[in-house]
């Protein structure tokens, strides 16, 4: 399990696949998921969105179930957070948001999840709910060095620019130094051409 975490740290998902594959043999239920959810990762990872989504399922099914309105009841809100997350980029927003609401549930206090809530209220348009979500995950000016968070300063510049606040610029420009493609081309089209050329849908 060590040397499968040193390859998904080391951006060598297909490595940490074989290794978790073989710790998952040896005891599929040590320490409560970490396993599935481990490989769910480094599937994740390749784009093999379905066997994360089973991973995180059986990580889920497996670990230990606490409740804490204050603390998080690890790895259960992980793992939810996780699958929301391979569900969302495989499309399905509904279910998506069903993990991520379970996540939130289980670890009120849980940024990310909180973060990927307002990406979901982005997709459906209701940025006045992406705006709140975002402010209460605190997704902030010191967030922005960190290339994890370039997605949601994409989504948080687009909410407010369908509800006109003049800093989406601000929020498109953070993601873009991250190399966020939609955010490069947003930013060439309605910040770097003498202004908002009107809402993007």
């Amino acid at each position: 399990m060590a040397a499968g975490n040193e390859y998904a740290k080391t951006d060598q998902p297909e490595k940490a696949l074989a290794d978790f594959t073989q710790a998952i043999a040896l005891e599929p239920t040590y320490n409560a998921g970490y396993l599935f959810g481990d490989r769910g990762e480094a599937w994740e990872a390749t784009n093999h969105l379905p066997e994360a989504i089973k991973d995180y399922t059986t990580a889920l099914a497996v670990c230990r179930r606490t409740l804490s309105p204050s603390l998080p009841s690890t790895p259960m809100e992980s793992f939810y957070f996780y699958r929301g997350r391979a569900r969302l980029k495989a499309g399905d927003t509904t279910a998506a948001r069903v993990d991520t609401d379970s996540a939130i549930y289980y670890y009120h206090k849980f940024p990310r999840a909180r973060f990927q809530l307002a990406r979901l209220a982005v997709i459906r348009r209701d940025y006045d709910q992406a705006l709140a979500d975002y402010e209460t995950g605190g997704l902030g000016p010191n967030d922005t060095q960190f290339p994890d968070y370039a997605d949601d300063f994409f989504y948080l510049g687009l909410a407010k620019f369908n509800r006109h606040d003049t800093s989406y610029c601000t929020c498109w420009a953070a993601a873009a130094r991250h190399n966020q493609q939609r955010a490069k081309a947003y930013l060439a089209k309605y910040c770097n051409t003498g202004g908002r050329k009107g809402q993007k849908k």
